[in-house]
């Protein structure tokens, strides 16, 4: 059964799981015919899903593309790095100033008599220390953070 878009003797002699196992150990001009040949393979279904219609219709036709700005990643990381975003992972330091800003209202939730309030605030103290070790600005624990902010807007 020949699929379209990729000569008859390529699936027949290569099956998808040995092309995999195999761009590892090819010569770089073997991985680079392998892409194109499955670049062209997908280029060939995407246009004819146009030619179908199968795209008419979608949530959000004719709205601009929201694209991340990555340029300041190398080109090497690229990948990766949208993995894990599109993961929720973060950098340790954003995930530490997650962290804070969710113990800062669970402390700012609970009553001062409540039995976990002390460890709660062991936690976000020992998180702010980290925070500011790592040269992070802890203003944004501090409920003034948001009106000082207003208050320089509101100025100019």
């Amino acid at each position: 059964m020949e699929k379209p878009g990729l000569p008859g003797f390529f699936i027949s002699v290569i099956s998808l799981p040995v092309l995999f196992q195999r761009i590892f150990v090819l010569s770089p001009v073997c991985v680079e015919f392998i892409m194109l040949l499955l670049d062209q393979w997908a280029e060939h279904h995407i246009l004819d899903a146009q030619r179908k219609g199968e795209f008419d219709s979608l949530p959000g036709e004719g709205a601009p593309l929201v694209l991340d700005d990555d340029s300041f990643i190398p080109a090497e990381l690229r990948a990766a790095w949208r993995l894990l975003k599109n993961a929720g992972c973060l950098p340790p330091q954003l995930q530490q100033r997650k962290d804070a800003i969710e113990l800062n209202e669970l402390l700012r939730s609970i009553n001062q008599g409540h039995p976990d309030y002390q460890a709660v605030r062991k936690k976000l103290t020992l998180l702010e220390l980290k925070l500011q070790q790592a040269g992070v600005n802890t203003d944004f624990l501090h409920g003034d953070y948001a009106d000082r902010l207003l208050q320089e807007i509101e100025k100019e």
